[in-house]
């Protein structure tokens, strides 16, 4: 547009925390409170060497074990103290948490069927679509933006 200026914006970097033993296990997790396996330590160590040339003036975690380990191991590198925000946790599987996706389908293949077409709008029993956890992460996003409006910031 004529006459506007498009104002600069900080770099928003998204990370999921390194593997769990139910990740390895191809098992959903969720909002289930899974430590990180042995790997899943040495993947935030990798991670962190290649994310200390970043220099991040700020990250959040979701207050899930896993995810604060990822963070603090990434924290460690860069110098910082990753600040939980409970926005972040993860998307609630409910009832299919600690299970397969062969069991789950096992369990209930229609309802999978619709899950897996369009998860946006299909939640699992007793857990959160799509949509809605994108409805809980938006605000914390919008936050983050009116925070770090600068080209400088990396979050």
């Amino acid at each position: 547009m004529a006459g506007c200026e498009v104002g600069a914006m900080a770099d928003f970097y998204f990370v999921r925390h390194a593997e769990s033993a139910w990740n390895a296990a191809n098992r959903l997790c969720g909002r289930t409170d899974i430590t990180l396996s042995a790997e899943g330590r040495r993947q935030a160590v990798r991670l962190a060497e290649r994310l200390r040339t970043l220099q991040p003036d700020a990250f959040y975690v979701s207050p899930l074990n896993r995810a604060r380990e990822t963070a603090e191991i990434i924290g460690r590198a860069s110098g910082l103290t990753p600040i939980v925000d409970a926005r972040l946790i993860e998307i609630n599987y409910g009832a299919w948490e600690g299970k397969t996706f062969e069991e789950v389908k096992q369990q209930g293949a229609e309802l999978y069927r619709l899950w897996d077409a369009d998860p946006a709008a299909v939640a699992p029993p007793e857990g959160e679509s799509g949509a809605q956890a994108l409805a809980r992460v938006t605000p914390f996003l919008e936050e983050l933006a009116a925070r770090y409006p600068s080209e400088r910031a990396r979050i």
